[in-house]
């Protein structure tokens, strides 16, 4: 994945801070909720390290973009 757009990511959901916790409960850099975590089984203490925070949020992301299905050879600039 892009580390551009993980950095982006990052930067708009917690200003890169590995420790931030929103009212709602999304934790860490990239404000994974801890229901996506144990998804991923990964226990929600662990979200609070930022190379764990930041596997699950790729993981999160690559599921997606696989459920969006693109058209054989579609490019990768079409994708983002």
């Amino acid at each position: 994945m892009d580390w551009r757009l993980v950095a982006a990511i990052a930067y708009s959901e917690s200003k890169y801070n590995a420790y931030l916790v929103s009212p709602r409960g999304a934790r860490g850099l990239m404000q994974v909720m801890p229901a996506t975590a144990q998804a991923f089984e990964t226990p929600v203490e662990d979200l609070m390290n930022p190379e764990t925070n930041v596997r699950v949020a790729v993981q999160l992301i690559r599921k997606i973009e696989k459920s969006l299905k693109f058209a054989p050879g579609t490019s990768r600039e079409d994708r983002n």
